[in-house]
């Protein structure tokens, strides 16, 4: 299995970029670590939770752009995939089997946006942030929505002239989380199908 690969072009106007291919998606700031370069001991809880051990994959495009904002670097992203597998943001547990289903149709696809800024007020001191927005399918029959509102916060200082392992490092995310789910199967038969709202 192909873990990332994708191709990206760096020759669209204002800065643009352009990729394509199979690649993690702009969730927030720590979703595009793979988790053996994740820094700290084990992954965040809040971040599995939602988003699963892998985080956010998927197969198709995304287009990034700086903003003209004067003084201050800012970009925005918007992306096009496949629904994200393994997310549990983005499916449902099988009442028959226990296991999480996730995704839908090829033509239900995960739609993701992002606008993150970072600033540094010295050569040692960075602040970096971001709001995104992410939405897609939950069953196999694209019947029910997820939708992920995050922010991210972050602050490191590295002084430049001292070796790169002394630094503080302080990540921040939060995730709001709405699944729509289609209740009720052939196999269950114990509930009318019908919409299942949860936050």
């Amino acid at each position: 299995e192909v873990e990332e690969g994708y191709f990206t072009w760096l020759v669209l106007p204002r800065h643009g970029l352009l990729k394509a291919g199979r690649f993690r998606s702009s969730m927030g700031s720590f979703n595009r670590n793979h988790p053996p370069e994740t820094t700290f001991a084990d992954r965040p809880r809040v971040f599995t939770d939602f988003l699963g051990s892998e985080g956010l994959v998927g197969n198709g495009l995304s287009v990034a752009y700086l903003l003209p904002i004067r003084n201050i670097f800012a970009e925005w992203t918007f992306e096009l995939t496949d629904v994200w597998a393994g997310a549990p943001a983005f499916g449902d547990i099988n009442a028959t089997t226990g296991l999480l289903e996730t995704g839908g149709s090829r033509q239900k696809l995960g739609v993701l946006t992002r606008i993150a800024s970072s600033h540094d007020f010295t050569e040692s001191l960075t602040m970096l942030g971001g709001v995104s927005y992410a939405e897609g399918a939950t069953d196999a029959a694209g019947g029910g929505a997820g939708r992920i509102l995050g922010v991210d916060f972050r602050i490191k200082h590295q002084n430049p002239r001292e070796a790169q392992y002394r630094s503080i490092d302080s990540r921040n995310e939060f995730f709001l989380v709405h699944s729509e789910r289609t209740t009720g199967t052939a196999n269950v038969g114990e509930r009318e199908p019908g919409s299942d709202r949860r936050w």
